[in-house]
This record gives C-alpha cells, structure tokens and sequence, in this order.
C-alpha cells in the first residue's frame, strides 16, 4: 500500500511571514495596490496577532502596530473606491491590539520600565484610524486608553491627558441627538479610571478634580438614566480612597457620608471594596481612635458575611487596612493578635478569602524593625515558615518578608545583630538552593547585610561572606531597571573592605566598578559619591599606602570628570585626602596638605561652591602639623588657624574644630596657659557651644597639675549643660581630669580632696544626674594620692573602694570599671599599711583575687606590683608576714613572673632572714 504524503497546511505565522515580506515592503507591494484578497489577509493575521503576554510580546505589538499603518495607508489611498473594502473593520480588532499595549505597558512599569509606546501616541493613530474610517472607537476603546495613561504618561500629566480625552469623548456625545454615538458616550468606567489617575498624580489640585468628576458622573445619571454613567461602588470606593491619600481636612468624616450616600443611591448596604477603602483612609490618615473604628468596620463586615451577605466578606486588603491603623498607633501586639484571629477564622471556616495574606505579616515585621525588636520579627518569619511548611502556600515568605527581617536585625541594638542577620541570611539561601520561591537574595538583600556588618564590632569576620553574596547578586544579571547594578552596593562593599582593612581587595573591586561603568552603553555610572566612599574609608585607615591611593583616585575623578562623568571632586573628596595627610609619615605631608588646601581655596574663589573647604578641611591640615612631630608644630599649626580667619568661606559658621585641634596641639606641649588663651579667643569670635573644646582645656590644665583651673572648666560645663547650652552631660572622664590634677600638683593632703570628688562623683551618680559613676581610674588616682601621702589610715577606704569598683564591673561588665594589676597592688599596700585595720585572711583574700588580674598585663606590670606589695607587707605589723610572701611567690610563679634582687630582699624579710638568702 502507498502512502501518500499528506500536505501541510500553512500556519498562520507562515501566513504573516508571507504577508510582512510582501505587503509591508512597499518596495514590493506599492500602497493602493493591494487586492481584495490581500486586505483578508491582512485582517487576518491581524485578528491573531494580539499579542499576549508571553516571549517577543513586544516584538508581536509592534507588527500589529505596523498592519494598522498599512491598512491606514492604504484606506487613505483608496478613499475614493472605498465601497470595495468591507469598512469600518470589527472594533474587535482595534481592541486587541489596544489590550496587549495597555498589559504590556503595567508589565513594564511593574518593572520600573518605561514602555516604548506611550498612550498620547496611541490616541493619535486612533484618531487617524477614525478620520479614514478604518475604525469605528467606542467607549471602551478610550477605557482602555484612559486605564494605559497610567503606565505610560507622567503621573503629574496622565490626568490632563485623559480629560482631554473626556472632553473630546463629551462633545461628542452631547451633539444633536440624532446623530449622537451612543457607544462612544463617556461611562462609569473611564470616570472612575481617570479619578485613579488623580488620585496616583500626587497633584495639589487632585481632590477638587475628583470631587468634580464625580458631580459630573452623578448629573450625567440624572440627565441619561443610563446605569452605565451611573457612580458604581467602585466610585465611591476611589473617591474615599482619595481623601485619605490627597490628605483632605476632614477625610474621614467625608468617607463616612459618602458611605451613606452610596446605601442611600442604591439601597445596598457598603460592600467589601466601600470598606475596604473607608478602612484604608482610616489608617492613612491616622484619625484619632482609627484602630477602634477600623476593627468596627470589619466586625460588621464578618457579621454580615457570616450571615450570608458574601459582598460584604473582608479579604486580606480589608485585613491590612485594620492592621496598618493599629500599627500607626504602635500597637503591634495587638495588630498581631488580629492577624492570627483572621488566620484562625479562615480556618474555622474553610474559608481562604479571610486569610491574611504576607503582606499583612511583612507589615508587622516592618513595625517590628523600626521598634527595635528583631527577635519578635524572627519569631514571626518562623511561624510563617512554618505554615508554608505544612502547605499553607498564601504564607510562604517572598523576599520582602526576608529583606524586613534582616533590616530589623541591622537596626537593632543587639550585640550580636552582624551575627544574627548572617544566620537569618544563611536559612534564606538553603531555602533558595532547595528551590523555595521568595527566598533568592536581591540587591536589597545585599545591601542590608553589608550596612549591618559595616556597623558591626569585627567587619573582618564578614568579608568572605559579603564578597560571595555580592558575586552571586552580580550574577544575576545587568539590566538597570532590575537594580542588580547598584551603585550603592559597591558603596557598602567599599565601606566594609576598608573597615575590615582589606584595602588591596578594595581597590581590585574598585578597579573593576570603573571598568563596567565606562563601557559602552554601561547600565551604573561612576559618581562622586561612589569615590568619597571609598576615599574616606582609606583615609579612616591609617594604612600605609593610603596617601598615594586618594592621590591617585582624585587625578582618577578629575579624567573622568573631563569625559563627561559625575565626578568632579569636592569639598569631601579633598577632604578625604586631608585626612590622610593628618596621619601619614612622611617627611613632606604638612606642606602637601597645605598645598591642597590652598588649591580648595582657588577653585572656590573661581566659583567651584562645591570645594569651597569647611571647618575640617582647615582642621585636617592643622592636624597634619601637629601631629609631624615637629617642635614648631603647635605654632605652625596655629598659623593655618590664623589663615583660616583671614579666607573662610561664610558657610563656615563655627570655627571651635579648627580652635580645639590647634589647643590640642599645644596642650601635648603642656602649654596650657596658650590653650587658655586660644580658648578666651574662641570664646569671643565662635557663637555656638562645643563641649569638646571645654574637655581639651579641662584635660590639659589638669596636665598641667592646676586642680583649681580644671574644676573651674568642669564647673562651667555643668553650668552649661543645666542652662541646656550644651546637649552632652559632664562624665566620669571629665571629673577625673580634676582628681589627676590634684594627684599631679604634688599638695599635701591632696589626698583629702580626691577622696571628696569621689564621694561627689557616687552621689552625683547615684542621684541620677550625671554619668559619672567612679571608674577604674578614678580610684587607682585615689588608691595612688593615698599611698603617697603614707597615711597609715586608709585600709578601710582602699578595701571598700576596690569592692565597690568589682560589683559595679559585675554588674555593668563594662570594662571601664574593672580593676587592673595596679589598683589591686595599691590597694593591697594601703590595707597592709592599715595596722588597725589589716589581717592575715583580707590580705591572703585580697592577693587570690590579685591572681586571676589579665595574664597580659603581668608580663609588663607584675614584677613592679609585686615587689610593693611585698615591700608593704615586710614593713607591717603583720605577725603571718610568711605565709603571706609564700602566697606572693606561688602568684609569681603562676603568672611566670621572675623575681629580682629586690624581690628577694623584700622575701627575706618577710620571712625574718633578713641578710641571708631567701
């Protein structure tokens, strides 16, 4: 038997290919020759080629656009004959080409794209298709316009475009009644698409143009009787949405008369999208007990749903307009009792529709980061998983829920926060390798992590990590509307290699942003911000080659600049450079720094604003003197401060950053009659308050040993802190500087005096008044006047002193208050010179706790302390001073200190042996 082969009938792609090689090339098919034929076929393909969402969707729109061109044209050509094409064509047609634009359009801006083809073009061609009669537009042809404008126009200008439309669409209809179009007539559903774009224009003038469009809608009902020109719910539900988002004075009192006026023209009680909105003004608008009325509304609304009014049924929108105003008030945990309410309801009732949905979840957990509290955000992102683990799909966490979590982590205060958030990362990507959706990392993702192991204690632990999830983000793609190219990720990633001190790697990484950012057609720029990142980070540093790197990236900016680049260094820019000179080692570094600054100054008189130099530019070079190790530097430095007088620009309004730098320049010198000099200058041309530069010359009178001029100081802080002149209270630092200042000018009972301020510093505290509990330092200066004055008096206070210094620690764990080899070593000679007071068991007490002192710090300390303590115990009156200096040599040998010849001659006489070996 012979098979015959069967023939392949032509697809109708085959058929377009046909039609777009011969009658789209008018090379070949000339316009007005095509036949009668040819035009069915041109209908044809057009009929299927709606192009619908899917792959070359965009590619499929613009053939349609092309056959409605040709058909123009050729209608155009043959007007005269035009009995010979079957015209108008069906609106259909028109429509579907019309649809595909209007979804691929919200496609593209759900994208942050802007789509090729804009709805004032498309209302054009409509035009022209109408003039040539190619087609007869009706009311929904303009709907679907009107609804594209929103995608593709301006939001300020969409509005104006579609009333333009309106107005043309009223003018039609409102001519002589028998020639009227009743299918082109303006309807319900453009008025309440145009309201959408008032209400998404952010115009001051929206509201009285919604308010108008509505009057209008409700006099073309009165007028036509028509239910298509009739306010629907949808409306009223647009026009309470816009009270509460164009922030109208009495919004909610407006959307509840609406809510009636809407029952009161239809005879049908508020529907689910009415109370939806009235719930959404609630929370936008934050009226005073929104929440409470809020929860009313979907009271009624379950109340009336399970009594079988399904319009009325709250759905997760409803659900998160009432969680949203309880969050507006800061009530969380009761928005999250809500939340899980719902959820139980929907099961009760078998009834998905009342289940919240994740965003209702990515809301609490959103509250939940900006009150701090990570741990309840997890916790929630834990029951989530949880839900979606036993099937409850509608909860599976999207990115946004892990993004929300990871931020929380980032704000808090927690001490392990870095570490946290690295953990909740390290549970998204298993999830995202298993294949769960919502769980891959996006550039937010990576930037919230970088932020939060930039601020962590140990940057360092981080890199390895960071670098991964930068790559694999990078990865994914680089189109620019995705953010996959964000400039603000290389930020961070610079922020945290030089934090961690990675500089090479820093610079590798930079090295590669400039080469992708000045290729061609390259989707991330280069930018200013982008190098003062990194330009400050290495100059924070103090890594060695950071001086010729900023060199190096300004001469960088100013060739990029030159190419037409955002990169023209400024004031920050220089000053990174500045900076570096402040801490660098070279020979030449003061004189290169003002040389800088000098080039700042002629840039800014040329009129470049933008590096004009501020109060740290002048403060960065005056440091770079001082800190040259020069004899001259405190005066060289003052030279700049001078200079600065003379050329600051006005926008430097305080000056006391240059003043203190250069009054710690001198106090280093202990010159501390010039920084009090400095300082009564300051005083009389700066107008604002700076505690900083009172603390430099409160800590360099009390270098200079002169109690009575540093409590003078501090006692003006405080006056200035009670007037609320200052912001920042006095500190235990501060009152220290008074107690040193007695222990250096060498008076007698000075001793008295630093016991006093103690006692002031514990009341003050203690009252709550200041920060300035007693410090370990404070009392190593009490414990060290007292043993210089050789008062035999003082075990008591040196025992309660150091008991009182290790609870606060205890309690605190603060390391400012734990006591050193040094105090316990004082305390210990002042108790053992107590006669009255010192015993065998406080002593043998007191030498235990000594042992478990830092090992570090014995290496450097332990020899010293011990032989005073020592030396104290041989001359007391101890009648056990043996087993005691057996206790000493046992700590010694423990801590691997090695004893010396006083070591030993104070042994021996502890142990009576005194002139023999001990």
């Amino acid at each position: 038997m012979t098979r015959t082969k069967r023939q392949a009938t032509p697809s109708v792609s085959k058929n377009w290919a046909m039609i777009k090689a011969q009658l789209l090339n008018k090379a070949h098919s000339p316009v007005g020759s095509i036949s009668r034929p040819q035009w069915n076929q041109l209908v044809e393909a057009l009929h299927n080629l709606k192009a619908p969402l899917g792959k070359n969707l965009y590619r499929a729109l613009v053939e349609a656009f092309a056959l409605l061109d040709r058909m123009h044209e050729e209608v155009t050509e043959k007007k005269s004959a035009m009995p010979r094409l079957p015209l108008p064509l069906p609106t259909v047609l028109l429509h579907l080409t019309i649809d595909s634009w209007r979804r691929q359009a919200a496609e593209f801006a759900t994208k942050g794209k802007v789509f090729p083809i804009s709805a004032k073009s498309l209302l054009q061609k409509v035009e022209h298709f109408t003039e040539t009669g190619l087609f007869d537009p009706s009311a929904k042809t303009y709907g679907m316009l009107v609804e594209g404008m929103a995608s593709t126009e301006d939001k300020h200008n969409a509005p104006i475009l579609a009333e333009e439309l309106l107005e043309r669409m009223t003018k039609q209809y409102g001519q002589d009644p028998a020639g009227r179009k009743l299918e082109c007539a303006p309807n319900t559903v453009i008025v309440n698409s145009i309201i959408n774009l008032w209400i998404k224009s952010g115009r001051s003038d929206s509201m009285d143009a919604i308010e108008r469009k509505f009057q209008k809608l409700k006099d073309w009902y009165r007028f036509s009787g028509r239910d298509d020109q009739k306010p629907n719910a949808y409306t009223y539900s647009s026009l309470i949405s816009a009270l509460g988002r164009c922030g109208h004075h009495q919004a909610v009192e407006r959307a509840e008369t609406l809510l009636r006026e809407y029952e009161a023209s239809t005879g049908k009680q508020p529907c689910t999208v009415l109370y939806t909105s009235f719930c959404q003004t609630l929370a936008t608008t934050n009226a005073p007990g929104a929440a409470d009325r809020a929860q009313a509304v979907l009271n009624e609304m379950l109340f009336r749903s399970r009594h079988g009014e399904d319009m009325a049924r709250p759905n997760s929108y409803t659900i998160l307009a009432v969680v949203s105003t309880y969050l507006k008030e800061g009530r969380i945990d009761e928005a999250e009792v809500l939340v899980r309410n719902m959820e139980d309801l929907s099961r009760q009732r078998a009834d998905d529709g009342l289940r919240p949905g994740i965003f209702c979840y990515n809301s609490l957990i959103h509250a939940c980061a900006k009150n701090g509290n990570a741990e309840h955000a997890e916790s929630i992102l834990n029951h989530l998983l949880d839900s979606a683990e036993s099937g409850n799909s509608i909860l599976q966490p999207n990115i946004v829920t892990w993004n929300n979590v990871l931020h929380a982590w980032a704000k808090s205060k927690h001490p392990a926060r870095a570490q946290r958030a690295s953990n909740v990362f390290k549970r998204m990507r298993l999830l995202d390798r298993a294949g769960i959706s919502g769980a891959s990392a996006d550039t937010r993702t990576l930037n919230i992590l970088i932020d939060c192991y930039v601020n962590s204690p140990n940057p360092k632990a981080f890199v390895h990590q960071s670098i991964e999830l930068f790559e694999s983000v990078k990865s994914q793609g680089v189109d620019s509307s995705s953010g996959i190219f964000d400039p603000v990720s290389y930020r961070g990633m610079m922020d945290l290699l030089c934090k961690a001190g990675e500089f090479d790697r820093a610079l590798r990484l930079h090295k590669r942003y400039i080469e992708k950012s000045t290729a061609p057609e390259a989707p991330l720029q280069p930018d200013r911000a982008y190098f003062n990142v990194l330009m400050s980070g290495l100059a924070r540093s103090g890594w060695e080659k950071a001086v010729e790197s900023v060199e190096a990236m300004l001469t960088e900016m100013h060739s990029l600049a030159k190419l037409g680049y955002n990169t023209h260094p400024d004031v920050v820019s220089y000053n990174s450079l500045l900076n570096c000179f402040a801490t660098s080692s070279q020979v030449n570094a003061p004189s290169k720094a003002f040389s800088a600054l000098r080039r700042m100054e002629q840039l800014w008189a040329n009129g470049d604003l933008s590096a004009a130099p501020d109060a740290s530019s002048y403060s960065a070079v005056c440091a770079t003197w001082a800190n040259a190790g020069l004899a001259e530097g405190a005066e060289k430095a003052e030279e700049v401060l001078r200079h600065m007088l003379l050329h600051r620009d006005q926008k430097i309004q305080s000056t006391s950053q240059v003043f203190n730098t250069v009054m710690v320049a001198y106090a280093r010198q202990g010159d501390a009659p010039k920084v009090q000099k400095l300082f009564d200058e300051w005083l009389e041309t700066d107008n604002t308050y700076d505690s900083r530069i009172y603390v430099t010359l409160l800590q360099a009178w009390s270098k200079a040993g002169n109690p009575e001029s540093t409590a003078s100081v501090l006692y003006e802080l405080i006056r200035l802190f009670d007037s609320a002149a200052i912001r920042n209270p006095p500190t235990t630092q501060m009152f220290n500087a008074v107690l040193q200042a007695w222990l250096r000018s060498g008076r007698k009972h000075a001793e008295v005096q630093i016991k006093a301020g103690v006692d002031e510093m514990s009341s003050l505290a203690t009252s709550g008044r200041f920060p300035c509990a007693p410090d370990a330092l404070t009392y190593s200066t009490l414990f060290s006047a007292c043993v210089r004055s050789g008062r035999d008096d003082l075990g008591e206070l040196a025992h309660n002193g150091l008991l009182e210094l290790k609870s606060r620690f205890v309690t605190t764990r603060n390391p400012m208050y734990r006591p050193d080899l040094r105090i316990f070593a004082e305390a210990i000679m002042l108790v053992a010179m107590d006669d009255k007071y010192s015993t065998k068991d406080i002593l043998s007490q007191l030498l235990l706790e000594l042992n478990a002192v830092n090992g570090t710090i014995w290496k450097k300390q332990g020899q010293i302390a011990m032989n005073r303590i020592l030396a104290a115990i041989s001359r007391s009156t101890i009648n056990e001073k043996e087993v005691l200096a057996q206790l000493g040599v046992e700590i010694m040998r423990a801590q691997n200190v090695s004893p010396d010849e006083s070591t030993r001659k104070f042994l021996a006489r502890c142990c009576n042996k005194e002139g023999q070996q001990a």
